[in-house]
Parts: structure tokens; sequence; C-alpha cells
């Protein structure tokens, strides 16, 4: 009896699930043109003229249908209009299982709120990245886009999503609950930057805790004001079996004091940008901000270096010194410097909503301290 090689039994079997996966997609598509037939039907047996509650009453409807909450109904419904009526090529790719469904909702809420014409343009470019990319990552290269192609508009709608910025909690199991904090992409870098940083901090010095037990420790005990003097909490305390007071000297001469920890943002700002320009800064690991924000950020640094055209990127000193001892390279390693300067890289601290500044007339890469 002949046995079958193990890996020709993987690679079947993965085969299936990749041809199954791309049937799944391929039926979700057909599931967003039976939710926009179900929706154009409802609306016009239960006008809503004479139906006041129509809107409610047809989400009701799904949400039951499908065993899902009114508001994940609601979403789904929406993100079918966009696909069907104003997405056709995004729709039609998904048809073929070309790539998920998180790949078309990302199409959907990137570019439902644009024209015609520049929705249509960034469809046509971004479907060709769709089916290599990450959904994740495949978000990213449609911010780009987006924010390329609509730069003018872009500090208005950062302004309005500012104006959202909100602090929410969501219930988990097992007695926890997420904390969901919608913010300006600089300030919640650079808080995250501090809580890893502090949790690095304590980790040299021997502390079991992981990394993100050790962010959410000292974000809780920070913000509830325990003992942050010491920079030991209860939490940290019922860890460790030790008194604040036992923990004093520790904390003195190993994790340093809570406001010694400096945050670092990079932002990477064209020149034209600094000089006035509309093309949006970057912030690193996180996306496009609006070129005001960016102009303020590059004018605000206390250091500066100029980066050249190349694709540069500035390099923090592992020391963390102020000295200027970080590089900025080039191509192949090559010192950035001759050439006119193309981006800026700004490395700054928090900061607070969008405002004008007058533009900045040179590249800048920089490094900033904070201390509450």
């Amino acid at each position: 009896m002949n046995r079958i090689d193990p890996l020709a039994r993987a690679d079947a079997a993965l085969g299936r699930v990749v041809a199954l996966q791309a049937e799944i997609d391929a039926l979700s598509a057909r599931r967003a043109e039976a939710m926009v037939e179900f929706g154009e039907a409802f609306a016009e047996a239960m006008p809503a003229d004479r139906f006041p509650l129509q809107e409610r009453s047809r989400r009701a409807e799904l949400a039951a249908a499908l065993r899902v909450p009114e508001r994940t109904a609601e979403g789904l419904l929406g993100e079918a209009r966009v696909l069907v009526e104003q997405l056709p090529a995004t729709l039609a790719a998904l048809a073929e299982g070309r790539f998920s469904y998180r790949h078309a909702k990302v199409m959907a809420d990137e570019l439902c709120d644009l024209d015609a014409e520049d929705r249509a343009a960034i469809e046509r470019v971004a479907l060709g990245s769709a089916a290599t990319q990450t959904a994740a990552r495949f978000t990213r290269t449609v911010r780009r886009l987006r924010e390329r192609r609509s730069s003018e508009t872009m500090t208005v709608r950062c302004t309005e999503a500012f104006g959202a910025r909100d602090v929410t909690v969501q219930p988990a199991r097992d007695g926890m609950a997420y904390l969901t904090a919608y913010l300006h992409a600089v300030d919640a870098e650079a808080i995250q930057e501090r809580l890893t940083e502090t949790a690095h901090d304590a980790q040299r010095e021997g502390d079991p805790r992981t990394v993100g037990q050790l962010r959410a420790d000292t974000f809780t005990d920070a913000l509830l004001d325990r003992d942050t003097s010491l920079g030991f909490g209860p939490t940290a305390r019922e860890v460790l079996r030790a008194t604040a007071e036992q923990l004093l000297q520790a904390q003195e001469e190993t994790l340093g004091r809570f406001r010694g920890i400096t945050p670092t943002v990079i932002v990477t700002v064209p020149a034209l940008t600094l000089l006035g320009g509309d093309e949006p800064g970057q912030v690193e690991g996180v996306g496009p901000i609006d070129p005001v924000t960016a102009r303020r950020l590059t004018a605000e640094a206390p250091r500066r270096a100029r980066t050249s055209r190349w694709a540069a990127r500035a390099i923090r000193c592992p020391r963390g010194c102020e000295s200027g001892c970080g590089s900025v390279t080039g191509p192949a390693g090559s010192r950035a410097g001759a050439s006119a300067p193309d981006i800026a890289t700004s490395t700054t601290p928090a900061t607070g909503p969008p405002a004008a500044s007058p533009p900045t007339t040179s590249s800048r890469t920089s490094r900033a301290g904070t201390t509450p």
C-alpha cells in the first residue's frame, strides 16, 4: 500500500482551503447585492412618508434574519450600498474571489465620501494591490492613494475628525474590558511609545511582567493617580510583593521617574508641504496627517537636520542622547547631504489639535523630549 507523501497532502489541503475561501468571498459579493435588493424592496413596500420608522424597521428585520446586532446589520447594509452603487469594479473582483470581503470593506470605508471621479481613479489603482496585500497593509495603501488624490481637503477632514475624539469602554470576558481612545494620530503614537519605553526600562531591571502587562499597569496607575510619584501602583506592588516604601529606592535607581520618559514620533514631511503645499505628511507606523499639523510639528521641533531627496530615514541614537549623534542615510547607506532636500523627517513629542502655522522653508530632522 502506497503511502501519500505528507507534504503532498498538505499542499492539496491548502489548495482546497484557498478555493473554498475564494468561494466564500464570492458569496459575500452576492450577499451585498441581495442586501441592496432587500433594502430597495422594503422601502417600496413601506414608504417613508407613510411609515416614519421605516429605516429602523428595515434594520431590525435584517438584524433578526442574520442574527446579528442592529448596528452590525446597519453597517453591512451601508457597505453593500457603497459596493453596489459606487464601487462596481470592486464588487466584480470580489465576486471572482480575488480578495476578501475585508479588502472590499476597506474600499467602501475609505472611498464612500469622495466624488465619482476621484473614487473611480483610486479604485482603478488600488485594485491592483488588493490580491497581493493583507487587509491591514491594503488599508494603508488605499489611504495613501486617497490623501494624494484629495490632499486639498485633508485639513478640513482632519479638523472634523479631531472633533469626534472620544474614549469608550467595551466589556470583555472574565471581568476584563477594552478601553479605546480615539485620538489625534500623533498623540496616540506618542502615548504608545511612552508606555513601551517605560515597560522596556522595567524589564531591563528584572520586572517579571510582559511588555503588554507593563503598558497596561503603567497606563492604569498613571490615570488613576495610584502612587505615580513612586512609579509603582497597587497593580505593580501586587505582582512584585513589595510595599511602596520598599520600592521607592529601586524606582529611583532603576526605572526612573515616570515624568522622565520622553515619547518620540517620527513624521516625514515633503519639502513642498513645508513651503505651503497640500501633500500630507506621514507619521511612521500610523499613516497620513494633514499638512497643517505636519508643518507645525516640523516648525516646533527644537533640533533640525537636512535629509535628501532619497527615501531617507532618521536613525535615533540607541543611547537616547541629545548630542545629535543620530545619522541620516540615503541609498546603500550613503550619507545624505549634498543634494537638495525633498522630504523632512521630524521626531516630535505629543501634540494637541491641528492648528494653523506659517510655512517652513527647509527640510528638517529633529528630536524633542517632553516632561510633564
